[in-house]
């Protein structure tokens, strides 16, 4: 798949990835992203299995997730959509604060891949990626769209990793942010938020 900046993009999942989509913009495989309709979910998920398909909550008016529990693999998978071009961030934490957190971020980047990081602090210079052998991500991908500006990030992660933050079956405290503009380098955010995953 071709993640560069362009107009028309080759994506035959994307109506997996967001099927709140209209189907009215598939055809042949070319996405045209002119009028997209996000159907808003709770801003705090019940308990629900969402083991078939994923949930969706909406996360501001800008910014949606979608997620979805693999119980044989023991991962979640999540998916973030922002309504602009700039680097996405998810975090889980242990007390909803961002200090200790641990963060997935992707940036709008041809080819890149998000990656796990460790929040230390609100500076910027506090956000340090993980380690080599702790980049387990798998189904990484980060997507970029224009017309309208779009940027989507999707990942899946094991639910208990040695010496991370466990995701558990309960209440989860996520925390989401994106920034604005093309680039790898993490800026501050332009908008920031906190939700509970019930699971």
């Amino acid at each position: 798949i071709d993640f560069s900046y362009n107009q028309n993009y080759i994506i035959p999942n994307l109506s997996e990835l967001f099927p709140s989509i209209s189907d009215n913009f598939f055809g042949a495989g070319v996405v045209w992203l002119d009028n997209v309709s996000i159907t808003p979910g709770p801003a705090v998920a019940d308990y629900s299995p969402c083991l078939i398909g994923y949930c969706e909550i909406t996360l501001s008016d800008e910014c949606f997730m979608k997620y979805k529990l693999n119980v044989t693999e023991e991962s979640l998978s999540v998916e973030l959509l922002y309504n602009g071009i700039g680097w996405l961030g998810w975090a889980i934490s242990n007390d909803g604060a961002m200090e200790e957190s641990e963060a997935v971020i992707g940036f709008p980047v041809h080819g890149s891949a998000p990656q796990k990081y460790y929040l230390g602090g609100k500076s910027t210079s506090l956000v340090v990626p993980m380690e080599e052998d702790k980049q387990t991500l798998i189904d990484v991908q980060v997507m970029v769209f224009d017309d309208p500006d779009q940027t989507a990030m999707k990942f899946t992660k094991s639910l208990q990793e040695a010496n991370e933050i466990d995701i558990i079956r309960g209440d989860n405290s996520i925390l989401w942010a994106h920034g604005t503009g093309f680039g790898s380098e993490l800026s501050h955010h332009s908008n920031r938020g906190a939700t509970v995953l019930k699971l």
